[in-house]
């Protein structure tokens, strides 16, 4: 039996796969095999071990023998109660301005510097349900966000319907 490879998806494409040399699920933190190069990590990117969504990347550590430290932020336990509402709009449905499904912000074709900004602001991987439910002020008001950017968050999360 093979062990799972980490894998990296940065806006739904696999950019890096490999065979991690440890997972520290505590610290949420994976340590590479040795890598010539910089890893194709960028900060956003969903990891995953095998098939199980281990987080959304934070950053990459550069370590001794050229290894690499992925810092991951876990994925949010509101996906639980995300679940649990949409089992019972299945029951009863309603017209809804919000797009379906829990997607994160991280999936969506933004700058990366706005989903740095977004990112920091909510405190660790958004949703798209989290940043809808913002007010056009409260996300003006955050560092790096204009009315430009502001329109381009709004136009991918209305891309989605």
């Amino acid at each position: 039996m093979t062990t799972p490879k980490v894998r990296v998806i940065w806006r739904n494409q696999e950019v890096w796969r490999f065979h991690a040399r440890s997972i520290d699920r505590a610290t949420a933190e994976i340590e590479t095999q040795r890598h010539l190069g910089h890893p194709p990590a960028p900060v956003g990117s969903h990891v995953y071990f095998g098939e199980e969504l281990l987080g959304i990347i934070r950053c990459v550590k550069r370590q001794p023998f050229n290894r690499y430290r992925l810092v991951y932020d876990p994925p949010r336990e509101e996906r639980e109660e995300t679940e649990e509402t949409e089992a019972e709009t299945a029951e009863s449905p309603k017209e809804s301005s919000e797009p379906a499904g829990p997607y994160l912000l991280a999936s969506l074709d933004l700058d990366d510097r706005i989903l740095a900004a977004l990112t920091e602001y909510f405190g660790g991987p958004a949703s798209t349900s989290e940043v809808s439910a913002a007010t056009d002020e409260e996300l003006l008001a955050i560092k790096g966000i204009g009315p430009a950017s502001l329109q381009d968050i709004r136009n991918a999360i209305a891309g989605l319907d």
